[in-house]
């Protein structure tokens, strides 16, 4: 149930699941019904968005010894940590773990290129390689692509993705593509990123596309970028998003009136489709932003679920988190 909530982005039922399982464990005085194991950890941990909340949780793996020992919860450990911006827990969590494999250097390793610490980030990737032995995967790779864009790397990042090809025999995907554009991009590399474009072994994507797209407004190159952006709306004809990045390179060009003809041609092309399709996912937002728990509770929450929540004052939860209940 926790895994179901978390793929479908129903992140306070995962995290409402998860202590009702524990309030359930402590009523039964037993870990044989319901056994909070280190899988239960590591799948409720994405649906962590508040800090307060991940720390409670890692507090709650720490007690177990789950931190240390399990390598899933120490890799959604530093994913969580990483997500909500606290590094130096993330730092604190990466010396804990006890035996280190790929996915934990990497998670670590994408948390500093993330925010910022490319310098981290490239003595970790050194270390892991040269010391430690451990042989980098294509996310490995991807932290380290996105480290060198975040710095305007660009011989780095060219270092870094013939390494991933050659050395360690890794095909790179659209990400890896999209990141390298994205490298060569933001450094005001058009023409050489345009090149690694048309020399692609695959058919390039709509993201890689958007990747120059994007590089060519941030340098103004309105003529790049709008017949970019054609080919953009060209392979994804319904991503609004598109349509809003040509709309604006256009008003950066001072192109006016193609500015007012286009934005007419799009609000008649896409109010069906508004009226259609976005009414019910907006009246859903309003009611979950909005209507007070207590009149919707009984339609969300199972009614166990809401029996064991109504109980959990003696728990030590607040009366008033559900007094509508």
């Amino acid at each position: 149930m926790i895994s179901g909530y978390v793929r479908n982005d129903m992140h306070y039922l995962a995290l409402a699941t998860f202590r009702c399982m524990l309030m359930r464990q402590q009523l039964c005085n037993s870990g044989d019904v319901l056994s909070l194991d280190s899988s239960t950890v590591a799948t409720v941990m994405p649906s962590l968005t508040l800090l307060r909340h991940g720390k409670e949780m890692h507090c709650f793996a720490l007690k177990r010894g789950f931190d240390r020992s399990n390598v899933f919860v120490a890799t959604s450990l530093l994913h969580m940590y990483g997500e909500l911006g606290s590094i130096e827990c993330a730092a604190k969590q990466f010396k804990r773990v006890e035996e280190k494999n790929v996915a934990v250097w990497t998670a670590m390793l994408t948390a500093y290129a993330r925010h910022g610490r490319n310098k981290d980030c490239f003595r970790l990737f050194d270390e892991m390689r040269l010391q430690e032995g451990v042989t980098p995967n294509p996310l490995t790779f991807m932290g380290v692509l996105i480290a060198c864009t975040h710095a305007g790397l660009v011989e780095e990042a060219l270092d870094c993705f013939k390494c991933m090809t050659q050395d360690y025999g890794i095909t790179p995907d659209m990400h890896h593509y999209a990141a390298m554009v994205d490298v060569l991009g933001r450094a005001g590399k058009l023409k050489e990123a345009l090149e690694f474009i048309v020399t692609m072994p695959v058919k390039p994507t709509a993201p890689v596309w958007g990747s120059l797209m994007a590089a060519s407004a941030l340098h103004h190159d309105f003529k790049l970028g709008h017949e970019v952006a054609k080919i953009v709306m060209k392979m994804e004809p319904e991503n609004p998003g598109n349509f809003v990045f040509l709309h604006n390179m256009m008003a950066q060009d001072g192109r006016w009136d193609d500015v007012s003809v286009s934005l007419v041609y799009y609000q008649r092309r896409c109010v069906i489709e508004k009226k259609l399709l976005c009414f019910s996912k907006e009246t859903d937002l309003i009611n979950k932003l909005i209507t007070p728990w207590c009149d919707f509770a009984e339609d969300v929450f199972p009614e166990a679920l809401l029996s064991v929540l109504r109980g959990g004052e003696q728990y030590g939860i607040r009366s008033d988190v559900f007094k509508g209940f």
